[in-house]
């Protein structure tokens, strides 16, 4: 997989042989949809085969990931797949990579770990921003005379987490809110924003029904 020259075939190889139905990777393989494949070491044991993107180096569209004994993972299902979007990072040590779907951020290393995951979700969409060459996740609302940056999530290499507002208003319009899915999240640290609701307390347990 490492050689620039046979990696590829070997990737594709080993798409077929898992007998995953891979966007990227379509049953006919015309030398155009060759030349937009790229295969990419995100990790020691882990590689990324998916379509370059021809604005930006650091994307791959309907990235399909591959791991060292030749496991193959699909980042989403159906249109989900086709929406996938892998950023990869300058500098994973200060920076994941990321798969971003418009309702999922995950992070890219030796696992496909879900990080941040909207609860509610129309009008809104996951992008990747940058701010003087820093990168952070956005949340953007869409679907009016213009598209708005609503929140923004940044990483902290040290704690390994995103910290960013888990509910929080939208302008007008359309007004309401946007609240992501805490328990799913598994890479959020709440900041900001709205406090969410405190989770109810557990039923006491009945005199006489303890474990003993």
């Amino acid at each position: 997989m490492g050689d620039p020259k046979l990696g590829l075939s070997a990737a594709v190889r080993l798409v077929r042989l898992a007998d995953v139905a891979a966007l990227c990777v379509p049953a006919e393989l015309t030398d155009a949809h060759v030349a937009r494949l790229r295969l990419v070491e995100l990790a020691p044991q882990r590689w990324a085969l998916g379509l370059a993107d021809a604005k930006d180096e650091h994307r791959l569209r309907a990235p399909a990931l591959i791991s060292a004994d030749g496991d193959v993972t699909l980042v989403g299902d159906g249109v989900e797949e086709e929406l996938a979007l892998l950023y990869l990072s300058r500098d994973a040590d200060v920076f994941p990579h990321l798969v971003i779907l418009p309702h999922r951020v995950s992070l890219v290393g030796d696992e496909l770990v879900t990080a941040i995951v909207l609860a509610t979700c129309e009008n809104v969409r996951f992008d990747l921003g940058n701010e003087r060459g820093f990168s952070y996740v956005a949340l953007l609302l869409t679907g009016w005379a213009k598209v708005v940056e609503v929140a923004r999530y940044r990483w902290d290499p040290y704690e390994l987490t995103f910290m960013g507002p888990a509910i929080d208003k939208l302008p007008d319009p359309p007004g309401g809110k946007f609240e992501l899915d805490l328990e799913a999240s598994r890479r959020l640290e709440p900041v900001g924003g709205e406090i969410p609701a405190p989770s109810p307390a557990p039923e006491p347990v009945p005199a006489g029904n303890e474990w003993t």
